[in-house]
């Protein structure tokens, strides 16, 4: 099913999704309601309230960083022997998160939106290289 950037009941669940909204550390229903707020534009006759692609990856890494916010003080315990609990890790996570979606890394619709890196090199074989006669 495509993306339809018109409709704002898909563009919630895309976005909570996105936010593992049932994941720890939980947004509020306020902080989702704003981060969906931050995501809304109007359409080009400037009637409609419209969702883009965009909108939601910017929303997904600001409700991203409201989550690193909260694992801000989560710090690693060390029991001794080897045995440690890496609570910093989801702060992180959270801070991945918030890149790749405000990089365009990953996408709310799961479409990227810009590639990272230089992606594959297609290389150029000469005709007598590559067994075809020229």
């Amino acid at each position: 099913m495509a993306y339809d950037p018109t409709d704002g009941v898909m563009a919630l669940e895309l976005l909570e999704d996105a936010l593992a909204l049932t994941s720890e550390p939980t947004l509020t229903p306020d902080q989702v309601d704003r981060a969906l707020a931050l995501a809304a534009s109007v359409d080009d006759d400037g009637i409609t309230v419209i969702y883009p692609a965009d909108g939601l990856n910017r929303a997904a890494a600001w409700g991203w960083g409201i989550k690193a916010g909260l694992t801000a003080d989560r710090y690693d315990l060390g029991g001794g022997a080897g045995k440690t609990l890496d609570e910093s890790q989801w702060h992180a996570h959270c801070k991945a998160m918030q890149r790749d979606y405000a990089s365009g890394a990953i996408s709310v619709v799961g479409a990227t939106t810009r590639r990272r890196g230089i992606g594959s090199i297609r290389t150029i074989t000469r005709p007598e290289e590559s067994g075809v006669p020229s």
